[in-house]
């Protein structure tokens, strides 16, 4: 009958959605720099390593401890508001450490409202002698950060470099480097020559920034290079890590994950629990007495009429919106 065929047509449709929305949350995803990314792009090995804590508003480092605290800004792809530009001067101010790794730039606008000389070039670093299979991945053995070792240096990948004055250079690219800036993946006459600084650090109040020009230095694969791996320990071991997710754009599997995380979270209280089963069981209860409703109703009609045809009668009733008397 029409109302079996629809109701068999509607649980298919919320079963297939159950299903998507299972497998959207099982399934890990795939974005750049995303913390719960564990593919070669991924950040879950920095997650990891130093039981980083990822915040989605800048006011939340009101509350966190400066001395022992930093924020790490990782290839932002929007711009910083005034609020949050403040929001960070008070925490490096008051001792706290600002890690920003970037290449495209969008950080700019972070250090400009904090008032530094410096900016992300924005342009390809390229280096055709010290590198790690291309040119694309330069080589930084001109590391002049205090404790750190490593005979292998520090790879690059896809980096730019820092323009400006004001800051202390922790690390050069090589003399053979030079910046790309039509992109045809050569040098060509007018093009600037290394080296460059690519890691620069300054003083704000108590505390301090650190400007990487590399957002991918520390994604999953890259940590499986010495360098790199000894490096972030350098930098924030024995620190409270958190991350800025509130200036990177995610792919609609990522929000559609962190709505589902937020929701099971939600439903992992109690009385949350007993909220939403409470309602629906008042929702089958409704239906259920509308159903009947109906139902008899159909049966009342043909009982007065017995050579009406049910399914024209059914048919009826699905037109007029459930209201045959």
């Amino acid at each position: 009958m029409l109302w079996l065929a629809r109701r068999i047509v509607v649980l298919s449709i919320l079963a297939g959605f159950l299903v998507f929305l299972s497998v959207a949350y099982v399934m890990p995803p795939i974005d750049d720099l995303d913390p719960g990314n564990p593919f070669w792009n991924g950040l879950s090995r920095f997650y990891e390593i130093l039981d980083a804590r990822p915040i989605d508003d800048l006011r939340i480092l009101g509350i966190a401890d400066p001395g022992i605290s930093t924020l790490v800004v990782v290839g932002p792809s929007r711009g910083f508001d005034g609020y949050e530009v403040e929001a960070v001067r008070r925490f490096v101010s008051s001792g706290g450490m600002l890690l920003v790794l970037d290449d495209f730039g969008y950080a700019n606008t972070l250090l400009e409202g904090l008032n530094l000389r410096f900016r992300f070039n924005g342009s390809l670093l390229l280096d055709p002698l010290f590198m790690e299979r291309c040119r694309i991945a330069p080589k930084i053995r001109d590391v002049r950060l205090e404790g750190f070792e490593s005979t292998e240096g520090v790879r690059l990948n896809y980096a730019t470099v820092i323009d400006g004055d004001g800051f202390d250079i922790l690390a050069y690219s090589s003399f053979f480097s030079f910046l790309d800036l039509d992109y045809d993946l050569s040098w060509s006459s007018g093009e600037p020559l290394g080296p460059f600084p690519v890691a620069v650090s300054v003083r704000m109040g108590s505390g301090l920034i650190v400007a990487v020009s590399d957002s991918s230095i520390f994604i999953n694969s890259m940590l499986g290079y010495d360098g790199n791996s000894r490096l972030l320990y350098r930098l924030l071991s024995g620190r409270m890590v958190y991350i800025d997710l509130s200036h990177r754009v995610p792919s609609i599997h990522a929000n559609l994950k962190y709505s589902l995380k937020i929701i099971l979270g939600f439903l992992s209280i109690p009385e949350s629990r007993y909220l939403v089963l409470a309602i629906l069981v008042y929702a089958i209860f409704k239906v259920r007495i509308r159903f009947v409703r109906v139902r008899s109703r159909v049966e009342e009609s043909l009982n007065r009429h017995p050579s009406w045809d049910r399914s024209i009668i059914e048919r009826i009733r699905e037109d007029l919106g459930w209201r045959l008397r």
